[in-house]
């Protein structure tokens, strides 16, 4: 499939209307992509590709890989367990206690994880 890439310059490119930016850095021949998704943050790949076409395939699947994560609450690019241990707990939490916020439930939580430090069982 062959993608409409727009050369801004030698080492800089825009696809899917400037929503993917492929670029050279200084220490590498190969392109890298950015794209912003609706956290407003700016995220990378390494497209691992020295022709501009397969580098912009390359990026747009990231892209399109990307979103879909993002809109189903999965970490895109961490490779930390807390991270995705994290997110699974709250998830059980939202799923189990649909009714309470989670500020709710963890001020629940954590009144009770104090009393019973306190608790002496005979």
């Amino acid at each position: 499939m062959k993608l409409k890439v727009t050369r801004v310059n030698e080492n800089l490119a825009h696809v899917r209307g400037g929503e993917v930016v492929l670029y050279k850095r200084e220490d590498s021949t190969n392109w890298q992509a950015r794209y912003k998704l609706k956290d407003l943050k700016w995220h990378r790949v390494a497209t691992k590709q020295k022709n501009l076409q397969y580098a912009a395939e390359v990026a747009c699947e990231a892209y399109d890989r990307a979103r879909f994560l993002f809109t189903e609450n999965i970490p895109i690019s961490s490779k930390r367990f807390d991270v995705a241990a994290n997110l699974a707990v709250d998830e059980m939490r939202r799923l189990a206690f649909p009714q309470f916020s989670r500020h709710l439930i963890m001020s629940k939580l954590n009144w009770r994880e104090s009393h019973e430090e306190n608790e002496i069982y005979v």
